[in-house]
């Protein structure tokens, strides 16, 4: 299973155009399993901004073989996103502990008190 590692939003805004671009950083759980090659990657999402924008959103993903490769092809699509007019309005990293908090609040309040 993939998980979010950190994602960076840019929206661009000009006469009628309204959309948004984002990329997400993921990596793939166990190595072992997958392989070398699907470690690292990233997932782009974009689409127009208003009141449906998740149903008119697209997604794309690519998987890299070290979290370096992965890295530097998000800068670069990113930079090239931006020379074009998007204009980055958010990032933020996912703390694993903070979404599985999200998930089940009570079992992860049980675990920070050492109840078993």
């Amino acid at each position: 299973m993939a998980k979010d590692i950190e994602t960076i939003r840019l929206q661009f805004t000009e006469g009628v155009s309204n959309k948004f671009w984002e990329i997400t950083k993921m990596s793939r759980g166990n190595p072992a399993k997958y392989g070398p090659q699907t470690q690292y990657g990233y997932k782009t999402t974009w689409g127009r901004i208003g009141s449906d924008e998740q149903t008119l959103a697209e997604h794309k993903w690519k998987w890299f073989s070290t979290e370096s490769t992965c890295d530097t092809k998000i800068t670069e699509i990113k930079n090239r996103k931006i020379r074009k007019g998007y204009v980055p309005v958010s990032r933020r990293t996912h703390d694993p502990q903070e979404e599985q908090k999200k998930k089940n609040p009570i079992q992860m309040r049980i675990r920070s008190m050492n109840i078993t």
